[in-house]
Formats: C-alpha cells, sequence, structure tokens
C-alpha cells in the first residue's frame, strides 16, 4: 500500500527559471529553502494520514512518500517512516 503526498511550488516563488530547474540536481533542489518547507509539511501530513489509514483499516505495510512538484518541471521526493501500531 503506498501513500503520495503532493505539494506544488511555482517557480517564482523559487525565483527560478524552468532552465535553472532542470540544470540543477536532485539534492541540490532538495537543499532549497523552499523545498524542505514542502517536504516537511508533506511529512507532517503524510504522518498523520498514514497513522489514520493504519488504525482505520490496519495496514501493515504501508509506504509512505513526500513529493513536491517544483513548477512543471521537475520533482522531488523521500521516503517518510511510519512507526508500526
Amino acid at each position: 500500500d503506498l501513500l503520495l503526498e503532493f505539494k506544488y511550488l511555482n517557480l517564482k516563488d523559487l525565483k527560478l527559471t524552468g532552465e535553472a530547474v532542470r540544470g540543477q540536481s536532485r539534492d541540490a533542489l532538495m537543499a532549497l529553502p523552499q523545498i524542505q518547507e514542502q517536504l516537511q509539511a508533506a511529512e507532517a501530513q503524510a504522518r498523520r494520514y498514514g497513522a489514520a489509514l493504519q488504525e482505520r483499516y490496519g495496514l501493515t505495510d504501508l509506504r509512505l512518500y513526500t513529493v513536491v512538484g517544483v513548477g512543471l518541471e521537475r520533482v522531488v521526493w523521500r521516503s517518510v517512516t511510519l512507526s508500526p501500531l
């Protein structure tokens, strides 16, 4: 079972162009403060949803991921751990 929590950042908010974003590595993008903020917000939401799904449906193998869309150019993601019931 998968839970994906999506967030979106407009390139204007990052003050970057599509070309600049395409040229950066995933690690460089993940280091940007705005992306870190969105990943943290998505992680908190994924943990809340995941805990509710585990409790309600008894899901034992739920995998959580946070995904941030960086404009329409790129995505960054990371895996989230959820404590078992």
